[in-house]
């Protein structure tokens, strides 16, 4: 533990010296000093709030394959459970939502339009629940 702070307080003071805003800010507040480098430490606050927002506004304007896809199951009224209903739609959304073209199997890859419902059921529901997983919020 004592090697730690050891190391981080190294890094904060390498952090001040070549002005590094963001990592002198994150390292103050880790080891809980008080920066006496006022300005840069405000500094890399702004910074390090920008950038969160930042990458909030990304999210926003460009969701995830994953989301798309949550989208459209949601809003096509799909079950993902129930593997065999549905399919022409199942297989548009793994066609254009997620790019999928072939499914593999044991003699390698099958064309979507030869998949049997029940393999495709299976794949949506499969891709279905990775997508809840990247996405907890969602539901």
């Amino acid at each position: 533990m004592l090697e730690k702070i050891v190391w981080m307080e190294r890094e904060r003071i390498s952090a001040l010296e070549s002005r590094d805003s963001v990592k002198y800010f994150e390292l103050c507040n880790e080891l809980g000093i008080k920066p006496e480098a006022e300005e840069l430490y405000e500094f890399g606050e702004a910074e390090k709030n920008f950038q969160k927002k930042l990458g909030e506004e990304f999210k926003k304007r460009w969701p995830t394959k994953y989301e798309k896809f949550l989208h459209e199951v949601s809003s096509s009224g799909l079950d993902p459970y129930d593997i065999f209903s549905l399919t022409d739609v199942k297989k548009r959304i793994l066609r254009n939502v997620m790019n999928y073209r072939n499914l593999w199997g044991k003699n390698g890859k099958v064309p979507l339009n030869k998949c049997s419902d029940a393999r495709i059921g299976s794949a949506f529901k499969r891709v279905y629940e990775n997508a809840i997983n990247k996405n907890p919020d969602f539901r």
